[in-house]
């Protein structure tokens, strides 16, 4: 008899459970929150149909009453900064109640890669001590998921905010996270970070489908979109198979390791050849997705007594080098040769995964060499390169699901509106290079169209321009990255939108440039003016306007208290005529004023600083901003789309 009553009473307490939870909060109202300060607080979630909400903060209450379908949404009153505080919400017998939470300032920060990139990823020399030194726990972030859906979608479930530390900090965006550290510093109250970012996206998938909806130019974008959520799902789970499926491809092509390609005496006859740089352009493999051998060979004069390392500049998925028929080892990030190994006639081998039809084993400026530790020996790799890449099975290319117009938008940041927050930090670009004219149109509407979720009103936007990147080129040039570039500082027609200039902090060979933290600061100079009214600079030069004086041009510039060059002359600066043909330019200072001119242009008309996808640039004003690249023409470049 108490058996059956025990049952009950859990049957009972189990539909309780089960049909009971009517009271629901968005997945960002959650334990170790941060709410922002000063501003009226939106609320909002679900309960039964017409159902009593309570909700309790700091000793102030607000009720609200849910519509038929139980939705309701209110506002709690500004507050100080401060925590922590239980913030608790009521309705009929149902309560949630969060715990640790704090009053402060809240950010989003969003993008591609260069924000999706993680303090773990690495910041440069000091990473291990700026994970070491990340004891701020009242600096918190939400760290949004990668989802994705054809339409716009809310989220209900409990997903924790991360409080920093040492352990956590790892996971953070590098670039949200220095700012958020200099925020703390400069105003002393609690920080909150909702980072929502996913690498190698384009901008038109963190877009509103109803503002693509109501553009004639991109209604044809929402018209193609096929929103049966169904149908996505099973592309999403194919793409998310196929990924698997390389890694178990990957792993288990065995058919150079039973052929034994990697053996010095292997027969290569029959593989094709490739010159240097080895890269896949000149192999030919341009959108080529699979495992390919490379085979070399190195001769050295005398007897090497030092351990050499494989140098030079390498991106590829994976890597495994032989040394005649020995597999290396890594030591301290590089492929040790030992020296007991190394004779007079040698062979390397290289198994390497390639994603994207995207990899090389070093570049024109930094090719493949040996080197020993002081870099008093060097062995060029410059000798005749074979390669087969038909031998393992293919792999499953990439679906590129997460890219489909509006997917990120619908999944990552409408499940936050309208999340009171303080602005939004931008770091993307990169995947739109190329389609500039596009992106003049997109990032005004999506800024836009953001602000009107969030219902702040001129909520503060701050773009991070991309940096410079790829080759140096000594002779001026057309530039798909200045073109984007051009179009992400256009932004600041908008009011309450900010840039920050990264033209001086990327790196040659490497997308994702190191200096986070430089990134961070400028952000916070930039915060300080839109959000918080400080009164120091916050940009570098910006163009003004020119004037054309016989065969120099003049040309003024905002933001110029202590312009100066940092070196011995004046760089970045072209010139040209009406034949739209431009030379590097001399260029000298005065005061807010630098006059350009070439020897080659008689009758100058246009001007343009910083043109290409890897400048030589040096201008500053006294607060170490760099200038902003512009141009004076709109002459048509090579994006046409």
């Amino acid at each position: 008899m108490k058996l059956r009553i025990i049952i009950f009473t859990y049957f009972i307490l189990l539909c309780n459970v089960i049909f009971a939870q009517y009271l629901r909060l968005p997945s960002i109202f959650s334990d170790n929150m941060v709410l922002q300060r000063n501003k009226p607080i939106c609320v909002w979630g679900t309960c039964k149909a017409h159902g009593n909400v309570r909700i309790l903060l700091r000793n102030k209450e607000v009720n609200c009453t849910a519509d038929s379908e139980g939705n309701w949404k209110t506002y709690l009153p500004s507050f100080e900064a401060g925590g922590p505080f239980i913030f608790s919400v009521f309705s009929g017998d149902e309560k949630i109640e969060l715990n640790d939470v704090y009053v402060g300032e809240v950010w989003l920060a969003s993008g591609q890669s260069n924000m999706a990139w993680k303090i773990s990823n690495g910041v440069g020399d000091s990473t291990e001590i700026v994970k070491s030194d990340a004891e701020y726990p009242l600096i918190r972030f939400y760290n949004s998921k990668h989802e994705t859906h054809i339409s716009p979608i809310k989220k209900w479930e409990r997903h924790s905010w991360d409080i920093c530390s040492p352990e956590t900090v790892g996971e953070f965006s590098a670039v949200a996270y220095f700012f958020a550290r200099e925020l703390y510093k400069d105003l002393k109250v609690p920080i909150g970070v909702i980072s929502a970012s996913w690498g190698a996206t384009s901008i038109e998938a963190w877009m509103n489908p109803e503002i693509l909806k109501g553009h004639n130019k991109y209604s044809k974008w929402f018209d193609e979109l096929d929103t049966d959520s169904v149908k996505w799902q099973k592309k999403v789970e194919k793409s998310i198979n196929n990924d698997k499926m390389r890694d178990v491809i990957t792993r288990n092509a065995k058919i150079g390791y039973d052929k034994r390609v990697y053996k010095s005496n292997y027969d290569d006859s029959d593989w094709s050849i490739v010159n240097n740089p080895v890269n896949t352009s000149n192999m030919k493999l341009n959108d080529y997705w699979g495992i390919t051998w490379l085979r070399t060979d190195f001769n050295v004069d005398k007897k090497i007594k030092e351990d050499l390392y494989l140098d030079g500049d390498i991106n590829v998925q994976n890597l495994d080098v032989w040394l005649n028929g020995k597999k290396l080892i890594k030591k301290e990030g590089r492929f040790l040769l030992s020296s007991s190994s190394i004779k007079k006639n040698n062979t390397l081998a290289f198994r390497v995964v390639i994603h994207w039809g995207s990899a090389y084993l070093g570049t024109e400026a930094e090719p493949m060499k040996l080197v020993n530790k002081d870099n008093s020996i060097i062995i060029p790799l410059d000798n005749k390169w074979k390669f087969n890449s038909t031998m393992e099975p293919k792999l499953p290319g990439w679906q590129n699901y997460y890219n489909t117009h509006t997917v990120l938008y619908n999944a990552m940041i409408y499940p936050l509106m309208p999340f009171t927050m303080q602005g939004v930090i931008w770091y993307q670009g990169e995947n739109n290079a190329g389609y500039a004219k596009r992106y003049k149109d997109l990032l005004p509407m999506m800024i836009q169209d953001w602000r009107v979720g969030f219902s702040q009103g001129y909520l503060p936007f701050i773009t991070v321009q991309l940096a410079n990147y790829m080759k140096k080129n000594n002779q001026p040039t057309e530039s798909a990255w200045a073109e984007l570039r051009e179009a992400q500082a256009m932004s600041l027609k908008l009011p309450k939108c900010g840039l920050v200039v990264t033209i001086d902090i990327g790196e040659e060979n490497n997308i994702h440039p190191q200096n986070k933290l430089d990134v961070g600061r400028r952000l916070l100079k930039q915060a300080k003016y839109l959000a918080y009214g400080g009164n120091t600079e916050y940009s570098g030069p910006e163009f003004d306007y020119y004037e054309v004086k016989d065969s120099v041009i003049k040309v003024y510039f905002k933001h110029a208290k202590g312009l100066h060059a940092k070196g011995s002359k004046v760089l970045g600066f072209t010139i040209s005529g009406d034949d739209k043909k431009f030379y590097n330019a001399d260029a000298v200072i005065y005061g807010n004023c630098i006059v350009v001119s070439s020897p080659n242009v008689r009758n100058p008309v246009a001007l343009r600083y910083a043109w290409a996808d890897n400048p030589d640039t040096n201008l500053y004003n006294e607060d170490n901003l760099p200038a902003i690249p512009f141009r004076t023409d709109d002459w048509e470049g090579i994006t046409k789309k």
